[in-house]
């Protein structure tokens, strides 16, 4: 496996983590980008403290380090305005498993859908006899974040 290919499997495995597809579409999440070692994104409007980006790097430890922020802006010399990140939150030492927990506590944003069920359920979907029509079908097909 090369370095591109490393990196955005570790990205991958990040976004996962956090919860998937339903993840991104819970936080409004765009602009993923695999960096050296984990990913940054950019997250929708509603955040607390008006956190609009997010940086999550690997630690050597195989814990997550998290910064929270959001881009500003500042005057320059010509009159006009340059993009300044500022960092609101930090976050070290999280495990895979609480980044879900630690990404809601700070921004304030659900990580997960909610299961929602309509209608009675049949018994044979509760006993594992067939499918519930509601649930998404199975799938084999990979979806990648990045693809080629």
């Amino acid at each position: 496996m090369n370095e591109k290919e490393l990196r955005i499997a570790r990205a991958e495995t990040i976004l996962e983590q956090l919860g998937g597809r339903g993840f991104r579409a819970m936080c409004g999440v765009k602009h993923p980008v695999a960096i050296d070692d984990g990913i940054q994104f950019q997250i929708g409007r509603g955040a607390k403290n008006n956190i609009t980006h997010v940086v999550v790097r690997l630690d050597p430890s195989d814990t997550y380090n998290i910064e929270f922020g959001k881009m500003g802006r500042q005057k320059n010399e010509y009159g006009g305005f340059t993009p300044v990140w500022r960092v609101v939150e930090t976050r070290q030492g999280v495990y895979g498993d609480q980044l879900p927990e630690v990404f809601s506590d700070v921004t304030g944003y659900e990580t997960r859908m909610p299961r929602v069920h309509v209608g009675p359920q049949s018994d044979s979907a509760e006993a594992g006899g067939g499918h519930d029509p509601l649930s998404p079908a199975p799938s084999t097909a990979k979806t990648t974040l990045f693809p080629e």
